[in-house]
């Protein structure tokens, strides 16, 4: 009798710790001490996750499926926004791998049928000759991994490290102007073309 009771009493505590576990939120902090990250286990599996920027801002939301104890794989819905809180992107995730809506935006840029939201911000205006100008694409449609930034001489603009920063491209214009900034989107079979799919910007310098 004692040792059913003793096991009753095992799978009671087993129940409450698992239950415990799937209600416990879980922190991580930066190493100066503002939170990093915040992961919620909806079941043995999924788990609901949040990451913010250093000034306490959100900076993606979604699922993740744990395919093990190392391997955590994005799915379903997600949002990603720049450190000021703007929406960088929405979209969905099927196991690691974006998906490419049906009604894809960036295949059909014609500006009188193109369902494409999208625009350049400046960190500073005016941007001024010889000094680094700080910018970013915003298309909340449209994942990063799917467009490249580029100059008019089609040298790649590089995203720079800090991804604390809300503007993540970086130019230092040697004069006043116009200076064009391309935005080459993946074709339907995920090839970059120069010259198609492209999209212009300009930023004034002075």
């Amino acid at each position: 009798m004692t040792r059913k009771c003793n096991l009753v009493l095992i799978i009671v505590l087993l129940l409450i710790i698992t239950v415990s576990c799937k209600d416990k939120i879980i922190r991580e902090f930066y190493d100066t001490g503002e939170l990093l990250s915040e992961k919620q286990y909806i079941n043995d599996s999924i788990i609901t996750f949040k990451e913010y920027y250093k000034n306490g801002n959100l900076g993606s939301e979604g699922h993740f499926v744990q395919e093990n104890d190392s391997s955590h794989l994005p799915i379903e819905h997600w949002k990603f926004y720049f450190s000021d809180g703007q929406l960088a992107w929405e979209g969905e995730f099927n196991r690691g791998e974006v998906v490419i809506p049906v009604d894809t935006p960036w295949l059909d840029l014609n500006p009188k049928t193109s369902t494409l939201n999208s625009y350049l911000q400046v960190e500073r205006s005016p941007a001024l000759k010889g000094e680094d100008c700080n910018f970013r694409i915003v298309m909340p449609q449209v994942h990063s991994d799917f467009y490249l930034v580029m100059d008019s001489n089609f040298e790649e603009i590089p995203r720079n490290a800090d991804i604390q920063s809300a503007f993540r491209y970086t130019i230092k214009p040697e004069k006043s102007g116009d200076f064009l900034i391309q935005v080459i989107f993946r074709d339907k079979n995920g090839y970059f073309i120069v010259g198609e799919r492209t999209i212009y910007f300009y930023i004034k310098i002075v």
